[in-house]
């Protein structure tokens, strides 16, 4: 593992787990924290003494699950968007990907933005650049 922790983050999010991260201006030596965030794949950022109830928020947030024929007719476009906005910004291209797979990753990564319409994580993506490294990755 890398000494500042972003062997251990990576290897987290290639399993499709969540990495909590405490604020850099609460830690007594910020540098792994801010390692941590630079990375781009940090889920959640708190003060050290309020992670445990962002993760517990987390874990009782439940997205809305939609039918298969939702997905692929109302949110096919909003599902394209999405395709659109990672290729563009990352240079993944997820096109070729089962597309139950890809919605599976987006559903989770709502969740943890406590998204429950695609089209409004759609706007999130659009507002927050930066999260595009972490679509990728999770």
């Amino acid at each position: 593992m890398g000494s500042d922790g972003s062997s251990g983050i990576k290897a987290i999010k290639e399993n499709n787990g969540v990495v909590l991260v405490q604020e850099p201006e609460t830690a007594k030596f910020d540098s792994m924290p801010r390692n941590a965030i630079d990375s781009g794949l940090v889920d959640i950022i708190a003060p050290a003494d309020n992670l445990f109830l962002k993760l517990i928020t987390f874990l009782t947030h439940i997205p809305l699950v939609k039918s298969k024929l939702d997905i692929e007719v109302k949110d096919k476009s909003a599902f394209e968007k999405i395709i659109i906005l990672l290729r563009t910004h990352t240079g993944n291209d997820f096109s070729l990907y089962k597309k139950n797979t890809v919605y599976r990753r987006i559903e989770r990564r709502m969740g943890i933005h406590k998204i429950d319409d695609i089209y409004s994580y759609v706007h999130f993506l659009q507002e927050n650049p930066r999260r595009y490294k972490s679509c990728s990755k999770s």
